[in-house]
């Protein structure tokens, strides 16, 4: 909130929008989400 990057009916710049996606990448890398995704929900398979 600080940054004044997140809000509903915000109104983003080109260059706040980077900065809120930079801001994501480093708090959730996709190695992160992915652990999280499999200690949560587990591995399925499809037969």
């Amino acid at each position: 909130y600080e940054l004044g990057l997140v809000g509903s009916g915000l109104r983003l710049t080109e260059e706040q929008k980077s900065r809120r996606d930079e801001l994501a990448r480093l708090l959730y890398p996709p190695a992160r989400i992915i652990r999280e995704a499999l200690t949560e929900y587990g591995p399925h398979s499809n037969e």
